[in-house]
């Protein structure tokens, strides 16, 4: 293993060393051996520095990627300064020729594009090439101030907020009013209505139909004695 930072190392050992001079009193020289190796080791890998891993570029090829992984591993064990540049330059060499396969075949699906007037196709392979990648991240804190990475549970998250918030929301319940009726009685029948009920109806009043029925009658006489001298005027 190629160690980076002498200092942590120093530090991380120094400590270790300590408590294993304490623990190794009445141990014998195999075993001691065996403990140191293993602290000396753990001490070792404690002092490495964080490898953050470069996120792969969509337009490199396997081919490229296998490179930059040997690379990689080149450089984990110590290899030399000539043989690392050496793996660098063919690196480069490969990530250019990549970059522009990739955009000589953009630029051709751009002139089909063209060709055949497809303009929201056109403007998307532009923003393709033009527009800066900004990777999205998905994080929530829920009720508690805990962070949520994963996506089922920021949709939970989500649900529990919509939830309160709706029941915040709510109007309250309105309390039935019970409303009493009393029966109200309809307002006495005038004379006026209750002689012409009784005109009207023969059973109640049979003299008063009678004398209705004798004013239709000369009223019909009257009629048809003035329709001849009409006819002569």
């Amino acid at each position: 293993m190629y160690i980076i930072d002498r200092t942590a190392l120093a530090s991380s050992i120094k400590g270790r060393h300590e408590n294993w001079r304490s623990e190794s009193g009445n141990k014998d020289p195999n075993a001691m051996w065996i403990s140191a190796k293993k602290y000396v080791l753990e001490a070792v890998s404690e002092s490495q520095p964080i490898v953050r891993m470069a996120k792969r570029q969509h337009w490199m090829t396997p081919k490229t990627w296998k490179l930059i992984e040997d690379r990689r591993a080149i450089k984990a064990s110590g290899a030399k300064d000539d043989i690392i540049r050496e793996k660098s330059t063919a690196i480069q060499n490969a990530c250019r020729r990549d970059r522009n396969l990739y955009l000589s075949t953009i630029c051709e699906e751009l002139e089909q594009h063209a060709d055949n007037l497809q303009t929201r196709d056109l403007h998307e392979k532009v923003r393709q090439i033009t527009r800066q990648f900004k990777p999205k991240t998905w994080a929530i804190e829920n009720a508690i101030g805990t962070t949520v990475t994963e996506i089922q549970d920021i949709m939970n998250v989500w649900k529990e907020y919509c939830i309160k918030l709706f029941m915040r929301n709510r109007m309250p319940t309105i309390n039935t009013v019970t409303i009493e009726c009393s029966q109200a009685r309809e307002p006495d029948i005038l004379r006026d209505e209750s002689i012409v009920e009784r005109v009207n109806d023969d059973t109640s009043a049979p003299a008063l139909a009678a004398i209705n029925r004798q004013c239709i009658g000369l009223y019909r006489r009257k009629t048809l004695l003035l329709h001849p001298f009409k006819a002569f005027l």
